[in-house]
């Protein structure tokens, strides 16, 4: 069994989706929305070394989890945002 960061879809998948529907709720541009998920995804790795009491499990993310973060934080800002 793979460790938590390290699949595609994890446990920490829904977070993921449920920030992305907040910042949709929010009214963010989806640009900015995106840029903010891509950069988070750019800098995790770095902010679990330096805070690791931040993150339930810092261990590092492989590309295939930075990847489906982002296309689930986009797929929860798009459910916020059906509709409109």
């Amino acid at each position: 069994m793979k460790l938590a960061n390290q699949t595609a879809f994890d446990r920490y998948s829904l977070i993921h989706a449920a920030v992305g529907y907040g910042v949709g709720v929010a009214g963010v541009p989806w640009r900015v929305a995106l840029t903010w998920a891509v950069a988070f995804e750019l800098l995790e790795d770095e902010l679990k070394d330096k805070a690791p009491q931040l993150f339930p499990r810092p261990s590092h993310d492989s590309t295939v989890n930075k990847v489906s973060d982002v296309v689930v934080f986009l797929a929860g800002y798009a459910i916020a945002n059906r509709g409109k």
